[in-house]
């Protein structure tokens, strides 16, 4: 796990958390797009902001199966074809409690929040026939 993950995550001072967004973003920006801050493109900014967002997930996502693992409990699987996924980021961010400070985050960083989370496709399932 990155330090600026643990940080976002766990730190007590929202001023903490948006600062270590901002390098977890950075760090995503840099080396796993190739970019820098300065020169990216719209879609280089949402590509940054997913990956950053998946790996605040993971942490979450990593500690469930612990738990899972542990406890052995019963688990239940349901299956609608009717479900519309809609768009991610900005609900995963609020499932994290993490849309206040990544909105900072990226304001302090001269970016829109509103405008990246906008350049995500919708994935576009239709309705199930309904």
């Amino acid at each position: 796990m990155c330090d600026a993950t643990t940080q976002v995550l766990s730190a007590a001072q929202e001023s903490e958390r948006i600062k270590a967004f901002q390098i977890l973003y950075r760090k995503n920006l840099e080396h796993r797009l190739g970019s820098i801050l300065e020169l990216s493109t719209p879609r280089e900014h949402l590509l940054a902001l997913a990956e950053s967002v998946r790996q605040l997930l993971m942490e979450h996502w990593i500690a469930t199966q612990m738990h899972y693992h542990q406890k052995q409990p019963k688990r239940l699987y349901y299956l609608s074809m009717e479900y519309l996924l809609g768009r991610l980021i900005t609900n995963a961010l609020l499932n994290l409690d993490l849309l206040p400070v990544v909105r900072e985050a990226l304001k302090g960083l001269n970016l829109d929040f509103d405008a990246i989370a906008g350049l995500e496709p919708d994935p576009g399932l239709g309705n199930g026939g309904l």
